[in-house]
């Protein structure tokens, strides 16, 4: 009986100091929220400069927010309006860069064949 009694009043007094842990807890979430939208505002930011500079227009077609530029279509001399939305604006930039960068790592200029002498590029004829 003189266990049970001691042990309740150890978790009574033991609680209140484990209640005091998440306020501090509580006042770090909103700073880290304020972070995120800081950051997320700043991919936006920088998603908005880069469709700029690859000729993308800010445009409001039937209310939603849309990013166009005139294209060349396969075949044609005639450009056709291509319009995306910014999660679409944000893949097909991604691809861009993804593209140039397979594009930059095949002009590496290092001879990887046979006939390549050390220090040469095209292999030494």
């Amino acid at each position: 009986m003189k266990y049970s009694l001691l042990i309740g009043l150890s978790l009574v007094v033991a609680t209140p100091a484990f209640a005091a842990d998440p306020q501090p807890a509580a006042a770090v979430a909103p700073a880290a929220a304020a972070t995120a939208t800081v950051t997320a505002d700043e991919a936006r930011a920088k998603l908005y400069k880069q469709a700029r500079s690859r000729g993308y227009k800010r445009m409001t077609v039937k209310g939603d927010l849309m990013f166009c530029r005139n294209e060349a279509t396969m075949g044609s001399r005639f450009e056709k309006a291509v319009c995306l939305n910014e999660a679409a604006l944000a893949s097909a930039l991604k691809h861009e860069a993804d593209t140039q960068a397979d594009i930059n790592a095949g002009r590496s200029g290092a001879c990887a064949g046979q006939g390549c002498a050390e220090g040469t590029l095209g292999g030494g004829m």
